[in-house]
């Protein structure tokens, strides 16, 4: 995958084949550490121990459509690049939890990617889950959850095409203002 972005995407996704109905995406940039750390939590159906034990296998899939899943070894190989790692926790129905690190300052890191424009359509796609996403690094957060947001404009969906162009430009501001310069910097 080309950015972290759509690694998020593809673990949103088997968070919905899941059956999840809510959804906690976390980007944290750590500069001390030399971290930057992609979390997607969700309250699905989990997994049992047995598949838990070979999930991150390219050949391993619950899906019947196809005989491999490929998301997360490659989420795996690109962490692994950059000196990070994958760790899975998940408990039958109660969900999962995929924690990613990457080396923050690593050549092999992904570029971020669009993460306004995912969620955005995340949330047109599945306009029913309850999303909540953080960006923080240092002392400077921000949140967007869907709750909140339906309660400012109430009437009006998430998935209108005005609403959800202003929630991708507005989470991308606060993606430029707290990871750009960050991002910029650790790649020089």
């Amino acid at each position: 995958m080309q950015d972290l972005s759509l690694h998020f995407l593809d673990l949103v996704r088997n968070s919905v084949r899941a059956g999840a109905t809510r959804i906690r995406i976390a980007i944290l940039a750590e500069v001390p550490a030399d971290l930057l750390t992609l979390t997607v939590d969700d309250n699905g159906s989990g997994m049992p121990p047995e598949h838990l034990e070979t999930v991150l296998d390219p050949f391993s899939t619950t899906r019947t459509t196809r005989s491999v899943g490929l998301g997360l070894s490659l989420l795996q190989e690109s962490a692994v690049r950059t000196g990070g790692r994958v760790s899975i926790r998940s408990a039958v129905r109660e969900g999962t939890s995929v924690v990613t690190t990457f080396g923050l300052s690593s050549i092999d890191r992904p570029p971020l990617g669009d993460v306004g424009d995912t969620l955005s359509l995340l949330l047109v796609s599945d306009p029913e889950i309850e999303y909540e996403m953080e960006i923080a690094s240092g002392g400077a957060a921000y949140r967007f959850h869907t709750g909140a947001a339906r309660r400012d404009i109430p009437g009006i969906p998430l998935s209108d095409p005005a609403v959800s162009a202003w929630i991708r430009d507005h989470v991308n501001e606060a993606v430029g203002l707290i990871l750009g310069g960050i991002l910029d910097e650790v790649t020089r």
